[in-house]
This record gives structure tokens, sequence and C-alpha cells, in this order.
């Protein structure tokens, strides 16, 4: 009952909310309607057939007055009247029979709705947990308004309220056909409808949800940063790996004894995960996993801990088959089968930390909704090379409000071979010849990522920016040696608390020098304004 309640209720504020469209509610209800009816028909259910039909019919004479421009409104208790009776008659049409149901269900009913109420919730608890990491007074709720839903940002791309109607009913009946498919044809199918949900995912959180992962983006940079975080994600981290093995090396002995059906010795099995997880857990501490920067990870430290995973697979292997030699080939499936679901796990968290920052900055730059009309604006990045790649890599790193409004198209770069290339997730768009036509799409400067540009380039770039009214910057890393005094003023013992050196010795005889702060490696913009500085 409990579960049906909870179904209820998401059902009707999934309609409620997303009724914010003309013709959107109402043709997704319709599409709901009309799937359900098919299923309840292929379930012998003609009473639930009928009675869906019915209200598909009177939605579709309905959506006739209600597309753009509408001349008669859902309203509140038309949405959440659609959305109760959704919940109810699904559960009829389906049966109770269909365990799946319950996963699959919901996207066949509702997927665009529930969708969008789910990134409401997880776009505004983002942006309360950034105000709070800020210090900023937190008012609201998860449930207050905003106009960043689904098809807000589709009509401020589309700018027709008819077209991401039919869109958004469109990828309705896309996502209603796979769910349907494994309940209309059997298990055989699960696998077509997994591969057309991970693309339809892939899609839509890359072009739907770019406002949530940049949130969420943020709130991991400024998390990370916060002062004794280390100990406590470390603290973390090794509490999660132990949980993690025990997983992996049960999840392993359910898959090798077909969920405890085959007469194997469990009880030994038992001993394998103990085992698994002892040798494991003294691998990632030799391996000193929890002491990284895995906010600063690179490939060969995500090999290095999958490296010492394999190496506690193999001694637990050892260990089991000389114990219990009748077991050996059970041991090496359970050793093959908690590797990989060990690898999975403990890398999964560290993957994501850095993951979804780099999630944040692709969102960052391609968000239709930036604020372009402060900052830097659309910039390109001029130099597809090494110190290209280094600035790609300090946007990620460092806070949004470091360069207010900048968004970063892409790449340009003199060599042909790399036009159309990504780097980083941005594209090589071209060479020096496409900058009228990005000027056209709202251009605002350009970012000189080459160390010595030569001297041809630069006056090309500073005629573009005669030309256009473009902005040119320079971005640049060096290695500067740090100026020092004649004569430096050495204090030894001094206490912690005590004021800093002055310069003058205790025998009050002056020195000539005093220390001054350099930066030893600069790395800023700096920029001149319709013109280069040579």
């Amino acid at each position: 009952y409990l579960t049906f309640l909870i179904w209820v209720v998401a059902l009707i504020n999934a309609f409620n909310l997303i009724d914010g469209l003309d013709g959107l509610c109402g043709g997704l209800a319709a599409v709901a309607s009309v799937g359900l009816a098919m299923l309840a028909l292929m379930n012998d259910r003609m009473d639930s057939a009928l009675l869906l039909f019915a209200m598909g019919g009177a939605i579709l004479g309905f959506l006739k007055y209600n597309f753009n421009p509408a001349r008669i409104f859902l309203g509140d208790a038309g949405s959440m009247m659609i959305g109760f009776f959704l919940a109810t008659a699904a559960t009829e049409a389906v049966g109770r029979k269909a365990v799946v149901g319950m996963i699959l269900l919901p996207i066949a009913v509702a997927g665009v709705p529930l969708l969008d109420v789910m990134l409401a919730i997880w776009r505004r608890g983002a942006r309360r947990l950034v105000k709070k990491l800020h210090g900023e007074e937190v008012s609201g709720g998860i449930f207050d308004a905003d106009s960043e839903h689904l098809h807000h940002r589709l009509l401020s791309s589309s700018g027709s309220p008819r077209k991401v109607a039919v869109v958004m009913q469109g990828i309705a009946i896309l996502l209603a056909v796979l769910a349907f498919l494994p309940l209309v044809f059997g298990d055989r199918i699960y696998g077509l409808s997994l591969v057309g949900f991970m693309i339809v995912g892939m899609l839509g959180v890359r072009n739907l949800a770019r406002v949530e992962i940049e949130q969420t983006g943020r709130v991991i940079h400024m998390a990370i940063k916060l002062p004794g975080h280390r100990r406590r994600l470390a603290a973390a981290l090794f509490c999660y790996d132990i949980l993690v093995l025990a997983a992996a090396g049960t999840a392993a002995m359910i898959m090798e004894t077909n969920r405890f059906v085959r007469g194997d010795d469990l009880a030994a099995m038992i001993r394998f995960v103990g085992v698994f997880v002892i040798f494991g857990t003294i691998a990632t501490l030799l391996a000193r996993v929890h002491l990284r920067l895995w906010v600063r990870a690179t490939m060969r430290d995500i090999l290095s801990l999958q490296f010492w995973l394999l190496v506690a697979s193999i001694a637990s292997f050892t260990v089991f088959s000389l114990a219990y030699s009748t077991l050996e080939w059970s041991a090496l499936r359970l050793t093959v089968l908690s590797f990989v679901f060990a690898c999975m796990g403990v890398c999964l968290p560290r993957i994501l930390l850095d993951l979804f920052r780099d999630f944040g900055l692709d969102a960052r730059h391609r968000n239709s909704a930036h604020e372009e009309d402060r900052g830097y604006g659309q910039v390109v990045a001029m130099g597809a090379g090494d110190l290209g790649t280094l600035f790609t890599s300090h946007l990620k790193h460092c806070d949004s409000h470091e360069y207010p409004g900048l968004r970063l198209l892409g790449f340009l770069d003199e060599s042909e071979v790399l036009h159309g290339r990504l780097l980083r997730s941005f594209r090589i768009l071209g060479g020096l010849s496409i900058v009228p036509q990005l000027v056209e799409e709202g251009l605002r400067g350009i970012i000189v990522t080459i160390e010595n540009p030569r001297h041809e380039l630069m006056e090309q770039l500073a005629n573009l920016a005669a030309a256009h009214d473009l902005k040119i910057y320079h971005w640049g890393v060096k290695l500067e040696k740090v100026p020092l005094p004649e004569n430096p003023v050495v204090s030894k013992s001094r206490p912690e608390n005590s004021p800093p050196a002055t310069g003058v010795s205790d025998d009050a005889s002056p020195r000539k020098t005093s220390f001054k702060d350099v930066p030893v490696l600069p790395s800023a913009l700096t920029t001149a304004a319709g013109s280069v500085e040579r």
C-alpha cells in the first residue's frame, strides 16, 4: 500500500508540474493512455482497455482546443486528475504478475513528467547546497517554482510551443515503446530495451540536464576545498571500500551458486568472501590509495588501484584453493567475478569526483541559458596544443566566478589536420577564417593559448579585433625565478606566534632589503581590448 501511495502521489505531481505549455500535459497523457490500453488488450483485460481508450479519446478531443494557441486549459484540477487516473489504471492494465512493471511501468506511463520532477529536485537541491557552501542565506524549498523545466529549456532554443510539445510527446512515445517491449515479448527483449534506454539517457543528460550537472559540478568543486575535507573523505572511502569488497564477494557467490540453488559448499564460499575482504583491504592500504588526491586523479592512479585489487584477488584464490582443493574451479570463477565487481565499485566514486567536474565544465560552456550580457561572454581559444589543453584543465579546477560569464565555444588552430576533432570535449572549429561566422553567432573574444605566437598571427588577430570589435586575451603559464634579497634575514628558532622578521637585527643594525611576494606560477588572462599587445 505504501508503494502504491508513493506511485499515485508521484504521478499526480509529475503531470501537474509538466502542465506548463499548451498541449503538453494532454499529449503526454494521451500517449500513456493509448499505450496502456494496447497493453491491457494483450493481457486480456477488456474492461481496463475500454476505460483507457475512452480516456485517450477524450484527451485527444480536448487537445484540438488545447494546442497553441490554446482556447481551453487543464488547470491544476485537470492535470492532477489525469495523473491520478493513469496511476490507478496502469496497475490494472499491467497486472500484479508483472514484477518488472515496478521499473518499466513508471517509464512507460510517465517517463517525461517523472524525469522533469527528478531534474527539478536535483537542480533545486544542488543550488541550495551551493548557497550553503557560499555562506549565503537559503530561502525556499526544493518544491519552489522556477522557469527551468524541460519544456522551458526546449522553448528557449526552438521558440515554438507547438514544436516543443510535439518533440516531448515523441520522446514519450519512444520511452513507452522501449518500456513495453519486455512486458509484451518477454525477458529476451530486455537487452534491446536496456540499450535503447542507455542511448536515450546519454543524449538526454547531455542536452537536457546541463543546468543540473553544472550545479553538481560546482557543489563538488566547493565541497572538496572545505577545510578538513580530505581526512573525512579518506575515512569515508576506507569504510566504503570494505563494504564494496564484501558486496563484490557476496555478489560473486550469488552468481556462482545461481542464487544459492546449486548444492555447493556455501560455508567455504562465505570464507572466501572473508579472505577476499581481508586481502583487498590490505592491498588498498599498501597501495596508499586512501592518501591519493583523487580529485586530481590520472589514469595511472586508476590502473594502480586496479593492479593492487588484482594482487588481492590472486592471493585470495591461492589461499582458498590450497584450503579447498575440491573447489578450484569455483574458486577461480569467484575470484574473477569478485575482482570485476570490486574494480567497478571501488573505482566508481573516485572516478565520479572528477567526472562530474568534467561534466560541469562541459555543461557550463554549452549551456544555452548562460549569461552573456556581462563578463567575458562567448570566446574561442587560439591554439589546440599543450597550453590549450592546460587551459581547459585550469577552467575545470578554478572557481566559476574567476572568469565571470566566460563561455568557451571551442578552439581555433592553423593546422587543418586538427579541424573537426575534439580536445577535452571542445571542438576544434577551424582556422581564423571562421571568425567572421562566429562573430555573427555572438563571439566576443579570442584567447591566445600559444606561449610565443608568431608575429604574423598577432597581426591577423589585431586586424580581426579591429574589424569585428573583438577582445584579444592571452593565457599562459610560466616558471619564473624569484628575485631573492642579497642579504636575507634568517630567523632561527622563531616562535610560531612571534611576528615575522622586519629586516632589522637584534643589534638594531638596518638591513638593505626585505621580502616581497612574487607569484611563481602566474596563470591569468591579460586583455588588450580591440588590439593586441606585442
